[in-house]
Parts: structure tokens; C-alpha cells; sequence
């Protein structure tokens, strides 16, 4: 969190077993990873506060294990998967 982290986001983190992710309030830009649907394990993603944009991938709808997503204060448009 506020590590001044830059760049996108790649796509090969989706082999991580992660359960929280926290990279809030840095200077992340671009869309969010489709591939990133494969992170079953991912319980809470925190990335308020960066440079993102478009809409959550469909794909991510598959993602039963989230219990926390913070996309606010990004350039993100669009809904929350139904299924959530």
C-alpha cells in the first residue's frame, strides 16, 4: 500500500496463490487482467486509489472465493457480476 508501484498489471500473477492482494494508493494504470479469473484462492483485492480503467472482465464472475474488492477512486466503469 502507497509504495509509489507503477506500471500494468501482469497477467501471469493468476498462477500466485494468493488470498489478499493490497496495492492501494499507487500509480497502477490499465484494464484488469481476464486472466486473473484462475486465482481461486484470491479472498480480498484492494486497489483503491491508483490509475485503472475499463470494466471488470465477465471472466471474474468465476472468482467464488472474493469477499473484498476496493476498485473505488479508479477510472472503472461498469457492474458487479451478478453471481457476487
Amino acid at each position: 500500500q502507497n509504495n509509489e508501484i507503477g506500471g500494468t498489471l501482469p497477467n501471469g500473477w493468476n498462477s500466485l496463490p494468493l488470498k489478499v492482494l493490497n496495492v492501494n494508493q499507487n500509480e497502477i494504470q490499465g484494464s484488469l487482467p481476464d486472466s486473473w479469473s484462475q486465482m481461486s484462492t484470491l479472498q480480498n483485492l484492494l486497489m483503491n486509489n491508483n490509475g485503472l480503467n475499463g470494466s471488470l472482465p465477465q471472466s471474474w464472475s468465476a472468482m467464488s472465493s472474493m469477499e473484498e474488492l476496493d476498485l473505488s477512486h479508479n477510472q472503472m466503469e461498469g457492474s458487479i457480476p451478478e453471481s457476487w
